[in-house]
């Protein structure tokens, strides 16, 4: 399923159906089948997203890397904050953590534990530096 997410460059049901390899025969199928696997507890979403951010970030570890904080509402009853790897003109998660307000003004304490977890995936990536300047620990 996520190569078809990759492959279709779509992350709704409908979308990716097509690139899944299944016995599946009605959209209906593919959409339980895909609604399974989502919900599925054993799958530990962040720590599969670590795994490939870190690896696109030990590739793009060459070039000068920005990172940015943002928060973002959704349905005016969540407000997710976020840190992104500014790479190309695009900007791909690291961290991030939904809090349910409906306002985008978080405490700093939120702002805090995005940052720290931001801080253990890019030690994955760029080991631990002394001097907080990652680009002068090579």
């Amino acid at each position: 399923m996520m190569i078809g997410m990759i492959q279709s460059q779509n992350v709704h049901l409908n979308g990716f159906g097509l690139y899944v390899k299944s016995r599946a025969q009605l959209a209906q199928s593919h959409q339980r089948q895909f609604r399974r696997w989502l919900s599925n507890r054993r799958i530990a979403v962040v720590s599969a997203h670590h795994a490939l951010v870190g690896q696109a970030l030990s590739e793009w570890s060459r070039e000068r890397l920005y990172l940015s904080l943002d928060t973002t509402m959704v349905w005016n009853c969540f407000c997710i904050v976020w840190v992104g790897a500014v790479y190309r003109g695009r900007t791909v998660s690291v961290a991030w953590r939904v809090v349910a307000q409906s306002s985008s003004a978080v405490r700093l304490g939120t702002i805090q534990s995005v940052l720290r977890q931001a801080a253990k995936v890019s030690a994955q990536w760029f080991g631990n530096c002394p001097t907080g300047r990652p680009r002068l620990c090579r």
